[in-house]
């Protein structure tokens, strides 16, 4: 009986020291870790390319604007051409003038073109814009920029740096 005794304790012992006995050591082959490391850099590398909705329009734009001016006075049209450049932002500014102008464009239900307004005040009073850039390939698109009273229009093809 004695006998027995100790061997149930050793056992018992034995059982409960092997809880807390570390982890076997296996060492890794070198194709394995490389293996996790590629993952691993994939992982990262899908994280850093999601695209905010306006990434085909991110970026500078460049192209010759053409604008008309309607005289309501007369059935003359002015028209002049002169360079012109956009710069959409990941977050949907868009960026155009030297004097910083800049607006906040929304998306259309295709997907295919940004529009946006803002207004300008100056010595020809209170003039509202409203604006679309429409893609016609990944790296051209074109340009509308009528005013809200349509006595001027600008219109540009525009291509994308």
């Amino acid at each position: 009986m004695n006998r027995s005794v100790s061997l149930v304790a050793f056992a018992f012992i034995l059982f409960v020291s092997a809880a807390n006995s570390p982890a076997p050591i296996v060492e890794e082959s070198p194709a394995a870790k490389t293996k996790r490391v590629e993952r691993k850099n994939a992982s990262e590398v899908s994280e850093s390319t999601k695209q905010s909705p306006f990434g085909p329009f991110v970026g500078v734009w460049i192209g010759n604007l053409t604008v008309t001016v309607n005289n309501d006075t007369t059935t003359k049209k002015d028209t002049s051409t002169k360079p012109g450049s956009l710069v959409v932002a990941k977050d949907g500014n868009v960026n155009w003038g030297s004097n910083g102008r800049h607006a906040k464009a929304l998306l259309s239900s295709d997907n295919r073109e940004l529009h946006w307004s803002y207004q300008n005040f100056d010595e020809h009073g209170d003039v509202r814009w409203n604006c679309s850039l429409r893609l016609v390939d990944p790296k051209t698109a074109s340009y509308q920029g009528p005013f809200a009273n349509a006595t001027m229009t600008a219109s540009a093809t525009f291509t994308k740096r």
